[in-house]
């Protein structure tokens, strides 16, 4: 009997170790998928940025060409 109790004692415990491992590769497999997908988005708004900034640079400088330039103006004497 106790040899009985001992064999279904280690079975059930297998199957606890071997439903915990699936519930783990699960949880991993799921952290994962979340991990590259929150890359994929970062990347997708740096370069979204990145064409933004560029745009607005090359009109910046397209402004600045046409502009005339500044002239300084000269201090006024002292005194």
């Amino acid at each position: 009997m106790a040899d009985r109790s001992k064999q279904s004692r280690a079975q059930a415990e297998a199957a606890f170790r071997k439903a915990q491992k699936a519930e783990r590769d699960k949880d991993k497999s799921s952290a994962m998928r979340e991990y590259e997908s929150e890359i994929e988005a970062t990347r997708k708004k740096t370069a979204r940025l990145k064409e933004l900034r560029m745009a607005k640079e090359a009109e910046d400088s397209k402004a600045a060409a046409k502009a005339p330039a500044a002239k300084r103006k000269k201090p006024a004497p002292k005194g």
